[in-house]
């Protein structure tokens, strides 16, 4: 097949969640079918030419489209037009022009957009099959802000937001074939607004369970905790701060030897600062985070709030680390408390689950077989993607018939 696939962001090189799940998406389909990838760049100046290249290895084409971001200008249109932040913030007449410059040129079978912000660039009328992948249900995840953040002017700000959003996934949704969650529940919860054309399928984040794997060779430090993810993004602050501020105190209380990694890119100033507490070690960008995995006792997802799967949950299942998490960051994967992992959700029980696996390696070793084991039967981006092209396939089948 010919894709085209819009995104609002470059996926390469892939150090946060949608540029991970869009490049693994695109490496999967790359051997069988040309990938045309029309995405926006904002990309650092010296990281450019490296992204262009290692997109360049997977697809036909690579047509990026420079953006400018702005806050402030984002929040003005947004207010003036009634927009999603998001679609506000990623707005760009040139990236409209390249898309409908690009299906009449390619003629693509497929159109595949991330996200909302992604599927604003949709022309309204094309032949191809269009596939929205929707790996944060907007409406859901400023849900959680509305539910669960303390200022309430950010709980007025998201309910606003949230109407915005309701009212652009009126007008986007109709114009897909098929819709993509990443969990069984939020392919449920789009099932109650998304409109009779979407057929909607769940296929969850996955994980590359050959590169990702238990590493024999290295002996977990005694006592140590890691929690990974980019560190400039909003929910991965607040995990941050809630372990090393309320989590990290109760466990120093009776291990006072734990040692705590923050490994992740462009660290908040917030996050900066933990690195003053003792037991605190703040890493910044890493070339390679699997050494950091498989040198910690339990890897650390203390999630409160966020839609979507987080990326580190599988990646960790999958070097086989014994997870302490919270119900939030384990949305949308069939984690079992005490078979995959420990689930606790406020400060003390997070701090007993830790204290736990400190005091039972044999549990420990238990959970970290069972967490490998799902990761490979479960989340391996090649089943996931095969999904995908079943899907699409299907629905191929549909029009062919209907044409004839």
């Amino acid at each position: 097949m010919k894709i085209l696939y819009l995104v609002s962001f470059f996926p390469f090189p892939p150090h946060s969640g949608g540029p991970l799940r869009v490049s693994n998406i695109i490496q999967q389909l790359a051997p069988c079918h040309a990938v045309h990838l029309l995405a926006l760049d904002y990309l650092a100046p010296a990281e450019r030419q490296a992204a262009y290249r290692q997109a360049a290895q997977y697809c036909a084409a690579v047509l990026p489209i420079p953006h400018q971001q702005s806050k402030p200008r984002a929040l003005w249109r947004q207010l003036r037009h009634g927009l999603p932040y998001e679609l506000a913030y990623t707005y760009n007449p040139a990236m409209q022009r390249a898309a409908r410059t690009a299906i009449a040129r390619i003629q693509p079978d497929v159109v595949l957009c991330s996200r909302l912000a992604g599927a604003q660039f949709l022309p309204p009328q094309t032949t191809a099959v269009t596939v929205l992948d929707q790996h944060d249900l907007s409406r859901y995840l400023w849900q959680t802000f509305i539910d669960g953040n303390p200022s309430p002017w950010i709980r007025l700000y998201a309910r606003i937001n949230q109407l915005y959003v309701k009212a652009a996934e009126q007008r986007i949704y109709r114009n897909f074939d098929l819709v993509i969650a990443v969990s069984e529940a939020e392919r449920d919860m789009t099932a109650a607004f998304a409109p009779p054309r979407n057929q909607l399928l769940a296929a969850p984040n996955g994980v590359d369970v050959d590169y990702f794997r238990p590493d024999p060779a290295v002996a977990p430090e005694p006592f140590s905790l890691v929690l990974t993810g980019d560190m400039g993004q909003r929910r991965n602050v607040d995990a941050a701060l809630f372990l090393c501020e309320q989590i990290l105190p109760l466990v120093c209380a009776r291990y006072p030897q734990v040692r705590c990694f923050i490994v992740g890119r462009k660290p908040a100033p917030a996050v900066q600062s933990l690195a003053a507490l003792p037991s605190v070690t703040v890493t910044g960008a890493v070339p390679d985070v699997r050494p950091y995995l498989a040198a910690a006792t339990i890897a650390v997802a203390p999630y409160r709030f966020g839609s979507g799967v987080k990326h580190k949950v599988p990646i960790a299942l999958a070097m086989g680390k014994p997870l302490v998490a919270t119900t939030n960051a384990i949305q949308g994967i069939a984690v079992e408390d005490r078979r995959h992992g420990l689930i606790a959700d406020d400060a003390a029980s997070f701090a007993d689950a830790i204290c736990e696996l400190f005091g039972n390696p044999a549990l420990g070793q238990q959970l970290s077989r069972n967490a490998r084991q799902l990761a490979v039967e479960r989340y391996s981006w090649v089943g996931i993607v095969q999904q995908i092209e079943q899907a699409i396939q299907a629905i191929q089948a549909i029009q062919a018939q209907r044409q004839g």
